[in-house]
């Protein structure tokens, strides 16, 4: 059997960063704006204190705003929520997020204290009506993309468990087909022997021993903070594993960055697209919500975006257009330009 290969999150994050700091670029050149978030950490929990110092480092590196608003273990539920309100109403504030797991003493307020953050910025995408991905979620779909193939068998364990949820939803919208099971389940052994894919999100460590798995399995750990899986145990047995240290980890962060610089633009352009009128050609300045979008005028809508670090924004104007276009009777077509620079829009006359 060949070597197995080991995932670098830094590596894939590292690029994923340049990106984001595109992104973060064109905002402060264009509209002199610069993404902030605020993380808010409760505690002393060293898992929470490193992952929280690493965000920190990580919105440095794109040149966008971090905030870390450290409470002691024995802040009161009250305290936490006039702050998030406080925060959810300043405009230069675009996302907030919670480090979990909170203290014991807060651990049955967590969810309460998640849905104090508005929707529009909950980066992290932990509320059931966030317009955000789950950072971890989508980071762990982002790796299973690259090395799933036709008729693997998907083991998801912990499908109900913060992590498992989201990734769930994803899977599910995606229709890729697997089976989902918690750290209890019975028959845990026979199920990870089957299955030639592993996504384990449990944070019970070594749950995933050298007798449950088959040769040249894939494994994707995110087990926090220790790992589900015995990985020197495992390691020589499989073909792909993601470490505990940065594996899955550091695209997560970048998955997040990438949701606050959504959650930035979002939030200043609500969108606001640049257009040109039919019969001058000259630029009619700026319309931030759909009923400002003055049909009888455009004749071609041009997102200054260039294709691919812009993927996400560029998916998130295109459903806006989308909306619009339908709520006018006005169809149109992407195409992008031969320079890759620009996308066009133009209205069926």
């Amino acid at each position: 059997m060949s070597k197995p290969k080991i995932f670098s999150g830094a590596t894939w994050a590292k690029t994923e960063e340049e990106i984001i700091q595109l992104g973060t670029e064109e905002l402060q050149r264009n509209y002199q704006m610069t993404p902030k978030m605020v993380s808010i950490l409760v505690g002393d929990n060293p898992a929470s204190l490193l992952y929280s110092g690493l965000k920190l480092k990580a919105a440095k590196r794109i040149n966008a705003d971090f905030i870390l608003k450290h409470f002691t273990k024995n802040a009161t539920f009250q305290e936490i929520a006039s702050y998030i309100t406080k925060k959810a109403q300043d405009p230069s504030i675009h996302g907030i997020m919670i480090q979990l797991p909170l203290p014991q003493n807060l651990l049955s307020k967590t969810s309460d204290l998640i849905n104090h953050i508005p929707p529009q910025k909950d980066v992290d995408g932990l509320r059931l009506n966030s317009p955000f991905d789950h950072p971890t979620a989508k980071a762990i779909f982002d790796i299973l993309e690259t090395i799933s193939e036709k008729d693997d068998q998907i083991l998801l364990i912990g499908s109900t468990g913060m992590v498992g949820r989201s990734l769930t939803k994803i899977l599910n919208k995606n229709d890729i087909v697997f089976t989902g099971c918690d750290k209890e389940e019975k028959n845990l052994r026979e199920k990870t022997l089957s299955a030639d894919i592993i996504i384990s999100a449990t944070g019970v460590p070594k749950l995933i021993k050298a007798d449950m798995v088959k040769k040249g399995v894939k494994i994707i750990d995110v087990g926090s903070p220790q790992g589900d899986v015995d990985f020197e145990a495992i390691k020589n047995i499989v073909s792909f594993i993601t470490p505990t240290r940065g594996g899955v980890g550091p695209l997560t962060i970048a998955h997040l960055l990438s949701n606050l610089l959504t959650a930035a633009m979002e939030q200043k352009l609500n969108p606001c697209i640049h257009q040109k009128t039919i019969n001058s050609g000259e630029n009619i300045g700026l319309f931030c919500t759909p009923d400002h979008f003055p049909k009888s005028l455009i004749k071609e809508i041009v997102l200054q975006m260039r294709n691919d670090p812009f993927l996400n924004l560029l998916n998130y104007v295109r459903g806006q257009l989308t909306n619009i276009a339908q709520n006018n009777n006005v169809s149109f077509a992407i195409n992008p330009s031969k320079s890759q620079k620009y996308t066009v829009i133009r209205r069926n006359m």
